[in-house]
């Protein structure tokens, strides 16, 4: 079992030996990978809590409780990053690890850079195809497997995952950990683990290859083992492996803690004057150009000022400008389209009624001065008919609108005893 009293004396006698006392790197990143003995993992279920940080993290909270973890409240709680509305799994990081590897990593000169579980730091490298000496398969990772068994001491911790994300890379889908016999892990207690997590995981039946990762000290092993199990080999490279892809891929990963953010290389710096400094001349444009638009905006206002004819100041008296509008009107008479107009009073056949007269008329007080319209004298057979021409004449070009000004009725005796006067307006 997971002992903090252990930790920290192994720890602190680590520190002793491990690195000198005058380091030529202070400060380097350190990442660590944790057994899964010392996390909580569980599976959740989705919910809409999951969309918001905060109730995610009290629904993880909960859900751990619900599955028998004491996760106390200063806790890390990680969580992968699966599709929408797909289950997610959750990591609980104990404060007293993270304390223990904090203080180690300051007496070393160091930075905690991230803590990853290594069970899916093993994962991960298994999506990696042809490295560490895995066979790789046409499966959904390097190894062509589907799942992951690792077996670290007396202890198995079994990953799975059964879909794909968007990218076309799989993330784990399922953590189940079952504390074996004393003796260590046997092809028995690990076939038995499998067959449990068979029934309680639909689609774990059907998957053909596990990958094995044994992890345990000295060469016991689990012994002779049948499938759908695959040991991966040699152990050494395997090791060599998963601390080069936490240098690649488990620190950007959603399930690591992030420590203390690294400092910037030297590099890293060049790239970010570099990117300052083509901001700043990207915002010297902007200024510029906007500068010039302003400018051209003021010379064409100023043009356009030039061009309007200047106000002679002189003023009409009443004689004179009751001149000027009659002549206006007189004008707009004579520019009306006589023709057009005669053309659009005649009736059709179905409507009884015969034009006698028509004249132009000026300006009114109900009309504005540019309109010009024209007085027309009718005579109708039928009240009916009567109402017809006016909406006749409203509707055709170039009137704009007709109406009807009065009637009268002549004789009641006659064909036609129906006389009116419409005006029409263009």
């Amino acid at each position: 079992m997971p002992s903090f009293t252990a930790l920290q004396e192994a720890l602190h006698a680590l520190a002793g030996m491990s690195l000198p006392q005058h380091s030529p790197r202070p400060q380097r990143p350190i990442r660590v990978l944790v057994a899964d003995a010392w996390l909580a993992a569980v599976v959740l279920a989705w919910s809409p809590a999951l969309t918001r940080h905060g109730s995610a993290q009290a629904y993880a909270h909960s859900q751990f409780l619900v599955a028998g973890f004491e996760v106390l409240a200063e806790d890390v709680i990680r969580m992968d990053d699966a599709p929408f509305e797909a289950p997610r799994l959750a990591v609980a990081y104990p404060r007293a690890l993270l304390s223990c590897l904090r203080e180690w990593a300051h007496r070393v000169d160091g930075r905690l850079a991230s803590v990853h579980p290594l069970s899916v730091a093993a994962w991960l490298l298994m999506q990696r195809p042809g490295r560490s000496g895995m066979p790789s398969g046409p499966g959904t990772s390097g190894t062509g497997a589907q799942a992951l068994a690792v077996i670290e001491g007396n202890r198995v911790t079994i990953a799975h995952s059964l879909v794909r994300n968007w990218r076309g890379v799989s993330w784990i889908s399922g953590l189940s950990q079952r504390q074996a016999h004393a003796d260590g892990v046997t092809a028995r207690t690990l076939a038995d683990t499998w067959q449990r997590l068979c029934l309680r995981e639909p689609g774990l039946p059907s998957v053909a290859h596990v990958a094995l990762l044994d992890l345990s000290d000295g060469n016991a092993g689990p012994g002779e083992l049948g499938a759908p199990f695959t040991p991966i080999s040699p152990q050494v490279q395997v090791h060599a492996a998963l601390m080069g892809s936490l240098e690649t891929r488990a620190g950007a990963h959603a399930l690591c803690f992030q420590g203390v953010p690294l400092p910037c290389t030297r590099w890293q710096w060049i790239v970010l004057a570099t990117l300052v400094m083509a901001c700043a001349v990207l915002a010297v444009q902007l200024i510029r150009g906007f500068s010039s638009a302003s400018a051209l905006q003021a010379r064409i206002a100023q043009t356009e000022r030039a061009r309007q004819p200047a106000a002679t100041g002189k003023t009409w008296s009443r004689e004179e400008a009751a001149r000027v509008q009659a002549v206006n009107r007189a004008i707009r008479e004579l520019n009306l389209p006589i023709d057009a107009l005669l053309d659009a009073l005649v009736p059709p056949q179905d409507i009884r009624v015969a034009v006698l007269s028509m004249e132009t008329m000026g300006r009114t007080t109900n009309a504005p001065s540019q309109t010009v319209g024209i007085k027309i004298l009718a005579q109708a057979c039928s009240g009916a008919d009567m109402a017809r021409y006016v909406a006749f004449v409203a509707g055709r070009k170039p009137f704009g609108g007709a109406y009807l000004m009065r009637h009268e009725i002549l004789d009641p005796g006659e064909n036609c005893p129906y006389r009116f006067t419409v005006e029409a307006r263009s």
